[in-house]
């Protein structure tokens, strides 16, 4: 079962306008800056949700761990592509030693009865609409930003 999410927002042809005057390596900062600034909430939020155990057990690693363990591992990534033009994406999940929160937590284990008891799906679900409107607006702010950086160097260089 995938936990993954893609949206695509549509209508926002003054932002690709404003994003087509800057360098590609600049968009591809400023979409990626952007998707980070707009998931750190969903992030911050998913991480308070993490079930806390009772008692303190050993990682696969062979770390003896404290309950609360798997809710300081939570984690966010972002990436940025370049197709025909740059997308960027953002990927909230834990780290490797904390797989257990999704795995066996999150989506639980029908074959040692242990019921799902999920947190970053309905976290996800309930902040996706926030994240996406979140996302625009740091665009174009990233965007307004970036264009106000080349005009001061154009005007320090003299061009």
């Amino acid at each position: 079962m995938s936990l993954a999410g893609q949206y695509e927002v549509d209508g926002l042809s003054d932002l690709e306008r404003k994003l087509s005057l800057l360098s590609k390596n600049t968009q591809k900062k400023v979409l990626r800056a952007a998707v980070r600034k707009g998931a750190k909430p969903v992030m911050e939020e998913a991480k308070g949700k993490v079930p806390i155990g009772l008692k303190s057990h050993r990682t696969y690693k062979g770390q003896i761990v404290q309950p609360g363990f798997s809710a300081s591992k939570v984690l966010l990534r972002t990436s940025a592509r370049k197709r025909d033009d740059y997308s960027a994406s953002a990927m909230i999940g834990m780290e490797r030693e904390a797989f257990y929160a999704i795995n066996f937590v999150e989506l639980g284990v029908a074959s040692r009865g242990i019921a799902p008891r999920p947190w970053l799906r309905p976290t996800f679900n309930a902040r996706h609409e926030a994240m996406i409107a979140a996302i625009a607006r740091e665009i174009d702010i990233g965007i307004d930003k970036a264009i106000a950086n080349q005009i001061m160097q154009a005007e320090t260089t003299g061009e």
